[in-house]
């Protein structure tokens, strides 16, 4: 069967793969959703997270660990500020990194790449992808370090042109975004020689938000001009691999945070085992593919090259969400996918609530908001390793879409995607 959403330049590698349809239909509306962003990477320029011409700030507040005083970069980069972001891309944030080209460790990385000469580390090995590089500190044990997110803003998409405008609040009902994904074969993984009382490490991958234009779509927590917000995050600590949800509410630092219980679904850590079963379609259970030992995961633990691989295994992840009809009401929408398999379905989310924090205004009168940005990337709370190790992992983003809708090929089953064996480059025959 071919994918109901053919691939286009590098994605034409998807061809020989045997995709099925799922024969369980949605339970929601599918429909044929528009196309607002198809980003492959391939055709921007060169783009890191440090070019010095994003060092804009003329008064000088940067972080002195981290930036030279001849080659700065902004933490927050914003296309309307006169900031260089790459294709659509509407902003990007980048801090805590100690060793950098521009702190003179030249054979380090920026936080964020878009790069040619990364091309070993894009889906099918050739043209470009977004590369996120974290760095660990055992300087205190609470630090997020390094902080890597690009992020779209939806309405400048739906126009075709940018329309931000910072005292009028724009965005959609609903949004499905998906993306492939790989981590480097380095990547640290609960070491063995920790115990179950250490703290796991964990990286923020993705989020869809909406944020105050008035404001920063970085500035989250109760007070701040983000909410609701749904951030997927990779962690693994001594129990596998964790699918970790995020869920925040608003309106835009309103009703910021819900209480034990206030979600049908326990947000946090999840294993991919138990707490998926019953979330596919009409009840269903779609158990993840076994990428290391073939077949699919139907018992734990549950290990990170499991889910995700090698860095030459490439996964699919996709998320729907949708607002909730009136504040307070338990219609909202989050379903999450792996590789066209549903993980996770969520039908009665109260993302916007009533309740507001004394003397904070909401940019819309009714208090009922709008999704508008769309990010990858995020801090990572890395303290495996001492900052003096030097240590740099990777994961790495590739062809991100973004539809105004459900598209009709959400549960479309792709099988991942595994880059073939190559033959042997250089070999010599011996005779005897």
């Amino acid at each position: 069967m071919i994918c109901p959403n053919p691939p286009t330049n590098k994605r034409n590698l998807f061809a020989p793969l045997a995709i099925a349809l799922l024969g369980s239909a949605i339970a929601l509306s599918a429909h044929s959703a528009n196309l607002l962003l198809e980003e492959t990477f391939d055709d921007l320029p060169d783009w890191h997270s440090g070019l010095p011409e994003n060092g804009l700030n003329i008064y000088g507040i940067h972080d002195g660990r981290t930036f030279g005083d001849d080659k700065k970069a902004d933490f927050a980069q914003r296309r309307t500020l006169g900031h260089v972001l790459p294709g659509k891309f509407f902003s990007a944030r980048q801090q805590g990194q100690y060793y950098s080209p521009r702190n003179g460790h030249e054979n380090h990385h920026e936080i964020i790449e878009i790069l040619a000469s990364n091309s070993d580390k894009t889906l099918g090995k050739q043209g470009k992808s977004a590369v996120f590089w974290r760095e660990p500190t055992q300087d205190n044990s609470h630090e997020w370090t390094t902080d890597g997110i690009l992020s779209v803003y939806l309405p400048d998409l739906v126009a075709g042109k940018p329309v931000f405008d910072p005292n009028t609040h724009q965005g959609l009902d609903e949004v499905y975004f998906e993306f492939w994904i790989t981590f480097s074969d380095n990547i640290t993984v609960y070491p063995p020689w920790q115990d179950i009382g250490r703290r796991a490490d964990m990286s923020k991958i993705a989020r869809v938000s909406s944020f105050d234009e008035r404001g920063s779509e970085y500035q989250g927590f109760p007070g701040g001009d983000k909410g609701p917000i749904v951030i997927w995050n990779w962690m693994t600590d001594y129990y596998g691999v964790r699918n970790v949800i995020t869920v925040r509410g608003g309106p835009h630092g309103h009703s910021y945070t819900f209480n034990n219980g206030e979600l049908t679904i326990p947000q946090g850590s999840m294993n991919y085992v138990e707490m998926i079963e019953g979330m596919g379609p009409n009840g269903t259970t779609e158990r993840p593919l076994n990428l290391r030992d073939g077949g699919i995961i139907d018992k734990a633990p549950v290990h990170h090259a499991q889910i995700h691989g090698s860095e030459h295994d490439w996964v699919k992840m996709a998320f729907y969400v949708k607002m909730n009809s009136a504040m307070d009401v338990r219609d909202g929408v989050l379903i999450q996918w792996m590789n066209g398999r549903r993980l996770l379905t969520m039908t009665d989310v109260p993302y916007l609530r009533s309740e507001r924090n004394d003397g904070e205004d909401v940019i819309t009168p009714d208090g009922y908001v709008k999704w508008n940005i769309v990010a990858i990337g995020g801090n990572d709370f890395f303290h495996s390793w001492p900052k003096e190790s030097m240590r740099e992992e990777w994961y790495a983003i590739d062809n991100l879409r973004i539809y105004d809708g459900l598209p009709d090929f959400a549960e479309t089953d792709v099988n991942g995607f595994t880059l073939p064996p190559q033959p042997p480059k250089q070999f010599s025959v011996a005779l005897r």
